[in-house]
């Protein structure tokens, strides 16, 4: 709705003398450090630099209502008016006003003396039609407005002749500076691809906010070979993107916006570290590597799978932390170095403290140790790698010297089970009849004479094992330091006595052979599961 009052104050301003076409800013920054050497810093200097003449508004609704009334009293003269509103606007169902870029929340009844009315700027705009341009940008945070009144602008009536131009705030104050406001740049080449500015009312072909005084001789296919190149750049939106444009087109049309969005990049630490993550082009087998030195360095990653995902990043962000880096949850080539580092310095240690484990282990004579020895072991190993085995055996001495047993018998036990041979329990059995300890021994006599010789042996020829697998045998009770032996796919005596301890173990039948239950077990504890041949 447009209000003849305000209108015809504003006609009754006195006239200034013909200088040039006018701008009318309010709202617009002076200075915008965002943008580089070589590229205007502000909507005004563009505009200035093509020789309009700048009127600032800033403040309260009269000192943009006297701005305006500078430009209607000379706007009969002028070819071209820009007026560029970048702020806060409210809406009601009879019109929109421009609060101005630091206003608070008003409402329908207030609104009248704190904005300015959108028709009425309209109205004046029309007064040229076909060189008016109005640019109207809105902040990302809206206000709050009372009764009647809401954040934004409404539909506009607009004149014949005018163009409005509508885009977010700073990106479209920004890229008006460094391209609307170029001599001769066409607005339907260069909002091509500008999905956030807008462009209504009039739009003919060829339409400029500058006008251009060079006169081609040919039709220019520069311009849309770089647009198309833009276009690409902001497809990408990457730091190498904006820097590549720069470099093959230093004082081209786009240039200050590439300048501000790679500063952007720049500035944003995450963005930064995840631009430099993706130009090492990690493998599948990399990430792998890396979560590995993260789990072998405390840090969880959920899983070894080559994929970095929400525990990846987790895991990353807390080894960044405890370094003292900048917390991101991506690496870059320096930081996987120093993971690898780390992770082969703790894997050095692992390993030289699981040699002395064994060794230690070894010196106090394993499961035959006594029970002063195993307390040691436990004291100074407490989740070693015989820990388990150390427990177990402290926990049966314990209760064999606890029992009321004498202790002679109590002895005589305790050797027929680290024997754990026939002839060893029915010595103990001779020797005490009625002892304690008697039954158990004969149920363990019972255990390893279990089934004949030669039915076990039928048993493991039946597994049909072949080398590899004999191999893979050997080699685990050799891990678990049971004497098999060479380890070479042949089974020999010393082979079937480590067998022997190792069912004993694991409470299998003791037989010295390898049985379905016996290679079953023994290839779960690493991972293989066995199938008959």
């Amino acid at each position: 709705m447009r209000n003849p009052f305000i209108l015809s104050v504003l006609l009754s301003a006195l006239a200034l003398p013909a200088l040039s076409d006018q701008a009318l800013l309010s709202g617009v920054p002076e200075d915008d450090s965002r943008f580089w050497r070589g590229v205007p810093s502000s909507a005004g200097e563009a505009l200035s630099d093509a020789g309009f003449q700048i009127i600032r508004a800033e403040g309260n609704a009269r000192a943009l209502r006297d701005a305006l009334a500078r430009v209607l009293a000379r706007i009969d003269q002028d070819e071209t008016v820009v007026i560029h509103l970048s702020g806060h606007f409210a809406q009601a169902n009879s019109g929109t006003w421009y609060l101005g870029a630091t206003a608070t929340g008003t409402d329908l009844a207030q609104v009248g003396s704190v904005g300015v009315s959108l028709d009425v700027i309209l109205e004046i705009a029309g007064r040229v039609p076909g060189g008016a341009f109005l640019v109207l940008g809105e902040p990302e945070r809206r206000l709050s407005h009372g009764v009647g009144l809401r954040a934004g602008i409404g539909p506009m009536d607009i004149p014949q002749g005018v163009t409005v131009l509508q885009g977010p705030e700073p990106d479209l104050t920004r890229y008006a500076a460094s391209v609307l406001y170029r001599p001769g740049a066409d607005l339907d080449e260069v909002l091509l691809g500008q999905d956030a500015i807008t462009a209504s009312g009039f739009l003919p072909s060829g339409h400029a906010i500058v006008v251009s005084d060079a006169v081609p001789s040919e039709p220019d296919t520069s311009f849309a070979q770089e647009r198309d190149f833009w276009q690409s750049v902001l497809r990408d939106n990457t730091e190498a993107a904006y820097r590549d444009y720069l470099q093959r087109y230093p004082n081209g049309v786009f240039r200050g916006e590439a300048n501000a969005r790679l500063q952007d990049i720049l500035n944003d630490p995450a963005r930064r570290a995840e631009e430099a993550e993706a130009a090492l082009s990690l493998s599948r087998s990399e990430r792998r590597r890396i979560q590995a030195d993260l789990t072998e360095l405390g840090f969880s990653t959920r899983g070894v799978d080559g994929i970095f995902g929400g525990g990846t990043r987790a895991a990353i962000r807390g080894w960044q932390q405890g370094q003292g880096r900048e917390v991101t949850g991506f690496v870059d080539a320096e930081q996987v170095s120093q993971l690898r580092r780390q992770a082969n310095a703790r894997r050095e240690e692992a390993a030289a403290q699981a040699a002395a484990d064994d060794a230690l282990w070894d010196r106090i004579g394993g499961m035959d140790a006594r029970r002063r020895d195993l307390r040691d072991y436990l004291n100074r190993y407490p989740d070693g790698r015989h820990a388990e085995d150390a427990r177990s055996t402290l926990q049966m001495l314990n209760e064999i010297r606890n029992s009321r047993a004498s202790r002679a018998e109590q002895d005589d036990w305790i050797a027929a089970l680290r024997a754990n041979t026939a002839a060893g329990y029915r010595a103990f059995i001779a020797a005490h009849p009625r002892g304690v300890f008697t039954a158990a021994a004969r149920a363990r006599l019972e255990e390893i004479a279990g089934p004949s010789r030669d039915d076990a042996r039928e048993q493991e020829r039946a597994l049909n094992l072949n080398p590899v697998t004999r191999l893979l045998v050997e080699r685990r009770l050799s891990q678990l330091r049971l004497s098999p032996g060479s380890v070479d796919g042949t089974f020999t005596p010393e082979t079937r006595e480590a067998i022997s301890r190792f069912q004993q173990s694991r409470d299998l039948t003791v037989s010295g052979y390898i049985d379905q239950a016996t290679i079953t077990k023994m290839l779960a504890e690493i991972g293989i599961t066995f199938r008959r041949n």
